[in-house]
């Protein structure tokens, strides 16, 4: 996709990028391009969708549908009553010359849609997974305070990359507190949370103690340092059980993170009064976690780790989110993050081996309640 005009065959065919964009300044929710016959970038702007060329879904049979021509995506949309772009998904499907379009199997057309966009849009506010899945990073129109801070992140930490990835000192950000030790049962301050998660749990924990349950927090934010030492303590330890290296990580990988990937680097995840399976198959253990199941939604909490997902880590029913904040900062980390930035520990190689954004950052639950 070029920038400023394009020619092709002699032809101007005008810059294609202003177009579209005045386009969805002028009101559309949608824009659709096509040409030259082949496919090109999805761009996200201003919360709405432009794809740019869908290549050829239906022709003549006089038509060369071999290569790149034969492209024949479907992209499904999800949109609020705005018209504002929620998510979507690209469904690759091929032309047979002589036929219509066929499943694509090998997904490749979704794929080279990914790699076009991730290559010609700079900034874009939708990120293209292996699948075809559209990861929509919501674009607000919002002022600027005098620091020029988005204010959707006023009470907020804003999510630079460096403290996406957890390198961070949470003593040193206003917008972290020390939980206090009633909470906690700890006597030392260094259970830090941000202030808006803090406000919820406490409400939470209250309603939960008038059940007759008590939530503790046995952790909360963790940086990149503090999860090094975690991850490499494990890989020692697992090291003595599994000569190869490659095996040996993914079994720590079941129930730690990376640093790096960890939610506990946002301030918006807590683990609450255990973390020994043996707990929660107890009666007291199974009656807070059904409380949890039927209530932590009321105050915003959500359990990323649930069981019977098909990737990331095991089942974690200690493991609570602040849904309104985490999901933000899942989205920017989305946007920001790669997997060459997660490296600087015993083992990274697992970055990449495991494909870790796609299989473990984003192998979370969903969320199935209002929230």
């Amino acid at each position: 996709l070029p920038y400023g005009t394009e020619y092709f065959h002699g032809e101007n065919r005008g810059d294609l990028r202003k177009f579209a964009h005045l386009c969805i300044d002028l009101g559309a929710d949608i824009v659709f391009g096509h040409g030259p016959h082949v496919t090109r970038a999805v761009e996200g702007y201003k919360g709405r969708i432009i794809a740019y060329s869908l290549g050829n879904f239906c022709t003549t049979t006089g038509m060369n549908v071999t290569g790149n021509r034969g492209h024949s995506p479907i992209l499904e949309m999800q949109v609020d009553r705005n018209g504002v772009l929620l998510g979507g998904k690209i469904h690759s499907f091929k032309m047979k010359p002589g036929a219509g379009p066929e499943p694509d199997p090998t997904n490749s057309v979704a794929q080279l849609i990914k790699k076009l966009s991730e290559n010609d849009i700079k900034n874009n506010l939708i990120r293209i997974l292996d699948d075809g899945t559209l990861v929509v990073t919501p674009y607000k129109e919002v002022s600027k305070s005098d620091n020029n801070t988005d204010l959707l992140w006023k009470d907020s930490t804003y999510p630079t990359k460096e403290f996406l990835i957890g390198k961070h000192t949470y003593s040193k950000d206003p917008n972290f507190v020390n939980i206090p030790s009633q909470y906690t049962g700890l006597s030392r301050e260094n259970s830090y949370i941000q202030k808006p998660v803090l406000a919820a749990f406490e409400k939470m924990y209250a309603d939960a103690k008038t059940d007759g349950i008590t939530l503790r927090v046995t952790s909360a934010s963790r940086n990149f340092y503090t999860q090094k030492y975690i991850w490499e303590r494990k890989i020692k330890e697992y090291t003595e059980k599994y000569s190869d290296r490659t095996e040996c990580a993914k079994r720590v990988l079941k129930y730690n993170s990376l640093p790096g990937t960890s939610r506990h680097h946002w301030g918006t995840d807590i683990d609450l009064i255990s973390k020994q399976l043996s707990y929660w198959n107890s009666a007291q253990g199974k009656k807070a976690y059904a409380w949890l199941q039927a209530n932590a939604h009321k105050y915003g909490f959500f359990q990323p780790y649930s069981g019977g997902r098909s990737a990331g880590h095991g089942e974690e029913k200690w493991h609570w989110s602040y849904y309104p904040l985490s999901d933000l900062y899942l989205k920017e980390y989305l946007k920001v993050v790669r997997t060459s930035d997660i490296k600087g520990f015993k083992s990274d190689f697992s970055a990449e081996t495991f494909d870790v954004i796609n299989n473990y950052v984003l192998g979370i639950s969903k969320v199935s309640y209002e929230l």
